[in-house]
């Protein structure tokens, strides 16, 4: 009896699993659009349009990352120079966000490559030239700079408990 039970649950389940994938399937084929990169490397298409609609209409953006690759940089690197934000909240502690403005304002391109180069391992995943031109993009183009960081949270903690 109890394997019968648990036979008639397991199909149900498994039913069940699949009317929401194939529900999810429908309502994505139905709304789903697209976009790509152009020649001039920009985006365009009816995706990119949307997206730059949905972003503007609303006053908080977030954004994921995968550190160490060039597309999702690239991609907000396109977002931050076709729309103007407020406020940037950035995953780094304030010593080295306030060493990398102090050098995108002062250095030359090629020092500040150099600078990059030189001290990757500090930057952590700044290191990356894609990732470093996006936190360059913000710096030029954002009003104010917030991190956030374990660094920061531990500090905060420490200096709360003092």
């Amino acid at each position: 009896m109890k394997k019968t039970k648990l036979l008639i649950l397991s199909l149900f389940i498994a039913n069940f699993s699949y009317a929401q994938t194939s529900l999810m399937d429908s309502l994505i084929q139905k709304n789903y659009s697209t976009f790509k990169k152009n020649n001039s490397n920009a985006f365009e298409g009816k995706g990119w349009a949307t997206l730059q609609g949905e972003i503007s209409k609303n006053n908080s953006v977030l954004l994921g990352e995968y550190h160490f690759t060039s597309e999702i940089p690239y991609f907000t690197n396109a977002i931050v120079n076709s729309i103007k934000f407020d406020n940037y909240f950035m995953e780094i502690d304030p010593y080295t966000i306030n060493t990398i403005s102090t050098k995108i304002k002062s250095l030359s391109p090629a020092e500040l490559d150099k600078f990059r180069n030189e001290n990757g391992s500090a930057l952590s995943f700044l290191q990356g030239e894609a990732e470093f031109d996006l936190y360059k993009t913000y710096f030029n183009r954002t009003s104010r700079y917030m991190e956030l960081n374990k660094l920061v949270y531990f500090q905060t903690s420490y200096s709360f408990l003092n």
